[in-house]
């Protein structure tokens, strides 16, 4: 269950903190520098600098976070007008999101947001805002979303 409170602090170890691990830490409810470590024993590499949706899913995993990744055909409604396969922007993808009061991983060219209600949080700006309010990369878009259960 997400933390709806829980934003992770930048890690104090490291020189910065990157979008996977912090998405990770912001719906496990766990720090930064836990969740850095769990991406690199899913990763097996000595850095983490990008995460993979397929290591993401791994770290959700060993954290034992519930969670279903859903296709973009999906998460489209043919009534709304876009076609099947057509680029999603965040914003469009926000609007018509299959459940409003749920928690989304959502990776959007190449970086990584949580999206849950009203609110959103990455790494960038470390804080839930109202998704109104956010200025960054709501006209980035969409390549993956992972629902939390």
């Amino acid at each position: 269950m997400t933390k709806f409170a829980h934003a992770p602090a930048r890690s104090t170890t490291r020189f910065c903190s990157w979008c996977g691990p912090y998405a990770l830490a912001a719906v496990a409810g766990i720090t930064y520098d836990a969740a850095y470590d769990t991406c690199l024993q899913v990763t097996g590499k000595p850095v983490v600098k990008g995460l993979t949706v397929y290591h993401l899913q791994k770290g959700l995993a060993a954290r034992g976070v519930q969670y279903t990744r859903l296709s973009m055909t999906e998460t489209r409604k043919p009534a709304e007008g876009w076609r099947l396969g057509e680029p999603m922007t965040l914003t469009q993808w926000y609007k018509q999101r299959p459940d409003k009061q749920a928690t989304y991983i959502v990776n959007v060219t190449g970086h990584y947001v949580v999206v849950r209600g009203t609110r959103v949080i990455d790494n960038q700006q470390p804080v839930w805002q109202a998704f109104a309010d956010r200025k960054k990369h709501k006209r980035s878009l969409v390549e993956n979303v992972i629902q939390i259960a």
